[in-house]
């Protein structure tokens, strides 16, 4: 009885070390950067951007991960586009830093080729984004008397929510430990009250599995 009971008790630590080395790697940290680009009308206020991301996903089975990935862009203002706005303006000033902030709980399918380094990903999410697009222009505009007078315009709003979603493909280079290079862009689609967002990011990074 005693031989019967260390034999389970063998097979139980045996079953569970199994269970968290195969846990261990479950769990993948990636970090990532690259340019964003706005694709649609009705955010001509924004240019192109650079992205800073972070994901966490844990690996349900060997093709198939869920997790939540982080992203915070920083846009550069469209100052042309500004400038328009106001006929005859000089002595430009633009103020106003626009930004986005991603929180997207996301799913990940991979392949998995025992001998190849290169594998394939298919990547969507849904979540929340907060958008500010609100920018200062300034100015000299001619006034009647020949002179000039200071005009300014804001364009854009200040920090709100919105509820969108992303998608995209990539490539991953290495295996899932200790680290691997990604590479991937991201579609994203932002429902807004004026006009939805749509733009691009192209991310590129190091993921950590373990």
């Amino acid at each position: 009885m005693r031989n019967l009971t260390s034999a389970f008790a063998v097979c139980g630590l045996l079953i569970l070390s199994s269970i968290s080395a195969s846990m261990a790697q479950k769990y993948q940290i990636g970090i990532d950067a690259g340019p964003s680009k706005v694709i649609a009308r009705g955010i001509d206020e924004l240019k192109i951007g650079i992205s800073f991301d972070g994901d966490f996903f844990y690996g349900l089975n060997d093709y198939f991960l869920i997790g939540l990935r982080a992203g915070h862009i920083r846009w550069a203002s469209a100052r042309d586009f500004l400038a328009e706005a106001i006929a005859n303006i000089s002595n430009i000033d633009v103020s106003g830093t626009p930004w986005s902030l991603e929180i997207i709980p996301s799913a990940r399918a991979t392949t998995k080729f025992p001998n190849n380094v290169v594998n394939l990903f298919a990547q969507a999410g849904a979540g929340l984004y907060i958008i500010k697009s609100k920018t200062e222009i300034s100015g000299l505009v001619p006034d009647s008397t020949g002179g000039l007078r200071p005009v300014s315009r804001t364009f854009g709003t200040d920090a709100r929510a919105h509820f969108g979603f992303s998608a995209g493909v990539g490539a991953t280079i290495g295996q899932p430990t200790p680290v691997m290079i990604q590479v991937y862009p991201l579609y994203n689609y932002v429902f807004r009250d004026i006009s939805p967002n749509q733009y691009f990011t192209i991310n590129a990074g190091l993921v950590f599995g373990f």
